[in-house]
């Protein structure tokens, strides 16, 4: 059943990858290495408690699925969608750095 996912997902991944330019794939490889290696290391390196950031990711996932009924419910904007990525990238960059 993993290696079904894992290939399904290489699948997809790939197509995805074949539909735009070997540089900007890899400026994206780059770019999402970056921000993974900084909070990783700023997950390390602080002295923080970085557990206090569970709530902001609570009232994130709201917005996030507040913006999604909107954007199923009224006519779809190019600013919603916008807006959407923008708390996903959040979401998954403070995840890494509270998993770390």
């Amino acid at each position: 059943m993993l290696a079904f996912i894992t290939f399904s997902e290489a699948y997809i991944v790939s197509l995805t990858c074949s539909k735009y330019t070997a540089s900007s794939v890899f400026e994206a490889f780059l770019l999402t290495v970056s921000a993974f290696l900084g909070m990783t290391w700023y997950a390390i390196r602080t002295k923080h408690d970085i557990t206090l950031f569970y709530s902001v990711m609570s009232g994130v996932a709201m917005m996030m699925f507040g913006l999604i009924l909107s954007l199923i419910f009224l006519p779809p904007t190019s600013f919603g969608w916008f807006m959407l990525e923008i708390l996903m990238v959040i979401m998954s960059l403070v995840y890494v750095a509270i998993d770390t």
